[in-house]
C-alpha cells in the first residue's frame, strides 16, 4: 500500500483491513509526514498479511471476536477445520502486535 501511495494512487481496499483498519488509515494519513516510521508500518503490514491470510476469513471473524466485535466464525467459503488451534494462536500473537504497533502510532481505541 504505501508504495501506491507513494506513486500517487489513493486509498486501499484489500481484504486485510478487516484486521486493523485503524493502523491501515494512520498510514493513509501519515506517509508523507512520517515516511520512516511509514515505512515501518507498512512493513508490518506486509509481513502480517500473510498470518491473515492463512485461515481468511475464519480468523478475521475469530479476531474479531477477541478484539470486542462478538460474531460467530462461521462462514460458507471455508471449512471450519482450517481455524485450528495453531490458526488461533497466530491471531491471538497478531492481536499482541496490532497493541505494540498502536502504542508507537499513538493510535488508542
Amino acid at each position: 500500500m504505501l508504495d501506491s501511495l507513494i506513486a500517487g494512487y489513493d486509498g486501499f481496499n484489500g481484504v486485510m483491513a478487516n484486521f486493523h483498519i485503524d493502523i491501515y488509515k494512520w498510514l493513509y494519513t501519515h506517509f508523507r509526514i512520517e515516511p520512516e516510521l511509514a515505512r515501518e508500518v507498512s512493513d508490518f503490514l506486509t509481513v502480517t498479511a500473510v498470518t491473515e491470510a492463512r485461515a481468511y476469513p475464519m480468523n478475521a471473524k475469530y479476531h474479531l471476536n477477541i478484539t470486542d466485535v462478538p460474531m460467530s466464525i462461521h462462514t460458507r467459503s471455508k471449512d471450519k477445520n482450517i481455524l485450528n488451534e495453531n490458526a488461533c494462536r497466530e491471531i491471538e500473537s497478531l492481536v499482541r502486535m496490532e497493541k505494540a504497533m498502536r502504542r508507537k502510532l499513538r493510535i488508542y481505541p
